[in-house]
Parts: C-alpha cells; structure tokens; sequence
C-alpha cells in the first residue's frame, strides 16, 4: 500500500514539474529557452536625444619589401557624439554625427612618435590640421530607417571621403524580427585597382547572426566575407582593410546599439615580388557612455612602443595607398588621420574602366 501511494505521489510530482512555468532552461540568467522567439531588433530614437560613444582604434600595418620592413603603428581614441533631429511613429530619425573629442598617436619605425590631443589647447603637429579643424563640428547628417539603413546622406564639411557613399555608419538591423540563429546580410562592393589601369569591382557582404538575448540585450555576431573569388595577391592586399570579425551588442528595449568591438588580423604574401609581405592588425571598440555627464570608465591604451633591440633599416619609399576612408563598413573611421594602409597597385590615373564580376 506504501509502496503504491509513493509511486502515485512520483507520478503527481513529475506532471507538476513539467506544467510549471520556471521550468524554462535558463530563466534565471535572462536567456530565453524557446528557439522560436521572435525579437524586434530596431532603433528607437527620439527628438533632442545625444548619444555618446567612447571610441577607440588601434590598428598595426608592416610591410616587406625587397628585404627592407617598414612598421606603422596607430592608436585613435575620439569620443562620438550623435544628436538626434526630426523622428516619425514609423522610426525614421535623422542623425547629425560629430567628434567632441579626439587623441591619436603615431609610431612609424626609425621615427619618432607622433600625438595630439585636441583636448590639451596645443597646436597640432603637420599632418593633423584637418582633424583639428573637424572637432566639435557637425560633420555627417544622415537619415534612416528603424533598421539602420541609410535613406539619405549629406557631407556638411567640404572634405569628402572617397568612400562616404558606401560608409554604412550605423550597424544594420534585420527587416524582421528573428529568432537565436537569425541572419542577415549588407552586401558591399568594393573597386580595386588592377593592372592595365583598370578597376576590378568585388562583391563582398557583411554577415550577421543573433547569436543570444541575455537580460534584454541582444548579442550579434559580424563578419565580412568576400564573394567573388580572389587569388591574386595584389588584389587581397587591398581588400585587408574590409575583413574584419566582431560582436555588437544591441539594447532591445532601449533600441540602441550600446558596444561594438572588430578586429582585423590578415596577412598577404607576395603582392609586390615575391618575398613581399604586408600584415595589418587591428582593433576598434566603442561604448556608449552612459551618465548624465558622460562619465565612462578610463580605457587609454598603452603608449606604443617597439622593441628595444629593433633596429631599423634605411629604408627606401614604400608604396602608401591613399584614404579609403576607413577601416570597415560599419562606421569605425570618424576622423583623422587614418590607420596604417595596405600598398595599393600602382596604376593609370582615375578614372579608371571598371571590370564587374
């Protein structure tokens, strides 16, 4: 008899186990255990709001050629200020980008180091007047979807960057709502030069997947991928730039994306002769600085420094590709002097016919 009514009181139990609702895996820590949930990733802004970004980029570019190594090494920290226009129910919001702030330093090998701080009141050393000249004016006026995506770009500082056009600025979010696994892409092409003083057009994209929601915040996975199909040397080299990996992290009540970290970490060999090399190392990060006064906790980098048994060589010139005007597609270069760039093929002045594949 005891034995039938502690085999009834099992059973009993285990049919409340699996109708009670805090049985959710997880649920404790904020993850959702149902792989079918749905989540609305969009922006809500509003009218008069100021966001503000902790931004900060380090980047390593060395170059080998005919046995001689030239090293440039960059670190660029900027705080990013949006300031919100016009907004509609239907969450398009126009957006007016500046720089409050910036800080750069500049090692090249056998030189010495380069910096300024806008902040101190120094005059800036040469090569620096035109990020000077940038801080604390509007530079980018931009309206957009509740998705990310670009309706209209205006450049309201004369200088223009060779690729604003194609410069998403703010990192796209899917049409629709999506479940943990959900992707979506931003397709991207990019022309390089190629001999014969021609263009090659190359298609890339960059790729997204929800990779979890914790606590309300979503965290997104990116990478650039190239799909037309690219052996040549000097075409990868240029490309080292556009290949990055990284995570976002998006505030799904809040509509705003509060990190973002990429890095770059690619290699080529041969693309000038063939014991040739060029490596480019990179890392940008940005935080949304909360607080009323904008208080965010110190995150300087480390001042650069080569090694103390290097010993440079007198180099000759090595070919320098001009500003693309950034170091990925989602809105990393705000200003300045730009990071270490790959050698770019030397070619017949633009334009240039252009080959599309």
């Amino acid at each position: 008899m005891n034995t039938r009514l502690q085999f009834w009181s099992f059973v009993v139990a285990l049919a409340l186990l699996a109708f009670t609702p805090s049985t959710r895996l997880n649920a404790a820590d904020g993850d959702s255990a149902d792989s079918k949930t749905l989540y609305s990733l969009v922006y809500k802004f509003h009218p008069g709001q100021i966001l503000r970004h902790d931004v900060t980029h380090l980047a390593t570019s060395e170059t080998t050629v005919a046995g001689v190594t030239q090293r440039a090494q960059t670190v660029t920290k900027s705080i990013k200020r949006w300031e919100i226009g016009e907004t509609t129910p239907e969450g398009l919001a126009t957006i007016v980008h500046s720089v409050e702030s910036l800080k750069m330093q500049t090692k090249l090998l056998g030189r010495a180091e380069v910096g300024w701080d806008s902040t101190s009141g120094e005059k800036p050393p040469a090569g620096y007047e035109t990020a000077a000249k940038a801080i604390g004016v509007p530079l980018v006026e931009v309206s957009i979807d509740r998705t990310g995506k670009i309706l209209k770009r205006e450049e309201l500082q004369l200088q223009k960057s060779a690729d604003s056009k194609s410069n998403q600025m703010v990192v796209p979010l899917p049409l629709e709502p999506v479940a943990i696994g959900g992707q979506w892409n931003l397709p991207h092409d990019i022309d390089v030069a190629v001999e014969g003083g021609l263009s090659k057009r190359i298609k890339t994209r960059q790729h997204f997947e929800l990779k979890s929601v914790r606590n309300g915040i979503a965290e997104i996975a990116v990478d650039s991928q190239v799909l037309t199909p690219v052996d040549a040397p000097q075409i990868r080299v240029q490309l080292m730039q556009h290949i990055s990996k990284g995570t976002i992290h998006f505030d799904i009540e809040a509509g705003l994306v509060i990190s973002q970290e990429l890095n770059w970490d690619e290699r080529v060999l041969g693309f000038a002769g063939p014991d040739s090399t060029m490596k480019y190392v990179a890392q940008f990060k940005e935080f949304l600085i909360k607080g009323p006064k904008g208080d965010t906790a110190s995150r300087e980098p480390g001042r650069l420094q080569l090694p103390k048994n290097e010993k440079p060589k007198r180099a000759a010139q090595a070919p320098v590709v001009a500003s693309d005007d950034g170091t990925g597609d989602l809105g990393t270069n705000d200003l300045g002097p730009s990071a270490p760039k790959p050698p770019a093929i030397r070619t017949a002045k633009k334009p240039r016919p252009v080959v599309d594949e």
